[in-house]
């Protein structure tokens, strides 16, 4: 008797996997989730990216305003150390020329004493009593007058000392200036930035050696004027003569005194240069800072959560915008007095201030798309 199989048979198995196989419908919702999984995580790695953006963004500028208002603060500094100079300068113009003129006084006693001794005679004994005073008045003046030389000599080699101090803080600043800005752009902010450039590059400060007689005329002649009339006091007995002298001689000769150290030969003293005037290209500067691209972890993150299908983002969009700042300065003299453009260099009254500008009007003119392109971008990023 035979037995009876249970079992069925192979090939109608099978086939009833394969239909439960395609009718099976769990594990449909992880299919789902994970599709889901990896859209979350290329939402994040986008949030992620987009808040790098705006972080590395702010650093950026604020490294390029950092490093314009301090370039700028260099210069103005400069210009007041030029001002402080000239002054120095004056000051030790004022004592040549005072003491040049003490012996002018003196010598302008003794040629009044002079001129009343040739009326000397028994009908004129205050005419003989002149003469002594004409002696001892000319001995006096020719004293006077080795003093004098000697002083000038010494003024002379300190105000030259002075001018070149003044040369190298005129020539010196804007290499002060463009260290500072580099400083900046490698260590201040780094590794946000790697560099930093400062335009015009070594540039030095609107300043320039004024060979006009404005210094010596304003500064100098007054000054030596009164101190010649004090020293002479001191080098000369009194007498009316020496008193008319101090009345009349200085006037005649201060202004020749105090030219000495003016005009085209010295150039002693620094002045604004000329055809530069407040608010205009030549006392603005602009700083530049590049930086490293920090998004590179982002897009990869990105491409990976799309399964590489990824190729553009809003991180390319804004690389480089990102990772190029720019911020213009400027140094100016405070007048609130209505100076004189002369005066300018002779108070301690330049200051350094941000400025907002188009970055187009610092390039070429033949760059124009790149110029409106990158003004767009000062709209938007720059502050």
């Amino acid at each position: 008797m035979s037995a009876t199989s249970t079992e069925a048979p192979i090939g109608k198995t099978r086939a009833a996997e394969r239909r439960s196989l395609w009718s099976d419908e769990s594990g449909a919702t992880m299919v789902l989730g994970v599709f889901m999984a990896a859209m979350a995580v290329g939402v994040l790695y986008y949030l992620h990216g987009v808040a790098n953006v705006v972080i590395h963004r702010e650093r950026m500028q604020d490294a390029a305003d950092s490093a314009a208002f301090m370039a700028a603060v260099v210069e103005a500094r400069a210009m007041n150390i030029l001002a402080i100079l000239n002054m120095i300068m004056a000051a030790f113009a004022v004592v040549g020329a005072a003491m040049q003129i003490a012996a002018d006084i003196i010598a302008g006693a003794a040629v009044a004493a002079g001129l009343v001794c040739l009326g000397c005679g028994p009908w004129c004994a205050y005419c003989c009593e002149a003469c002594y005073h004409a002696a001892l008045h000319a001995e006096e003046a020719i004293d006077a007058y080795d003093t004098a030389d000697d002083v000038q000599d010494v003024m002379e080699d300190l105000i030259a000392v002075v001018h070149g101090i003044a040369v190298a803080v005129r020539e010196g600043a804007p290499i002060a200036a463009e260290l500072r800005v580099i400083e900046y752009g490698t260590s201040e902010y780094s590794p946000t930035t790697y560099l930093g450039i400062l335009w015009p590059v070594l540039d030095g400060v609107a300043a320039e050696e004024d060979d006009s007689n404005w210094p010596c005329d304003e500064r100098v002649r007054t000054p030596a004027h009164i101190l010649g009339a004090l020293a002479s006091a001191v080098e000369a007995h009194w007498s009316e003569f020496w008193a008319g002298s101090v009345l009349v001689t200085p006037f005649i000769t201060r202004t020749m005194r105090a030219r000495h150290y003016c005009g085209d030969d010295q150039d002693n003293f620094q002045q604004v240069e000329e055809g530069a005037w407040l608010g205009e290209s030549r006392f603005q500067l602009q700083a530049y800072m590049l930086g490293d691209p920090s998004f590179r972890f982002t897009r990869q993150g990105v491409q990976v959560a799309s399964w590489g299908r990824d190729e553009t983002n809003l991180s390319d969009s804004l690389e480089f915008a990102n990772n190029v700042s720019f911020a213009q300065s400027e140094y100016y003299f405070e007048d609130e007095d209505g100076m004189e453009r002369e005066e300018w260099l002779w108070h301690c009254q330049w200051r350094a201030r941000m400025r907002r500008y188009r970055i187009g009007d610092a390039l070429p003119s033949g760059l124009g798309s790149v110029a409106g392109a990158l003004d767009t971008v000062s709209g938007l990023v720059a502050h």
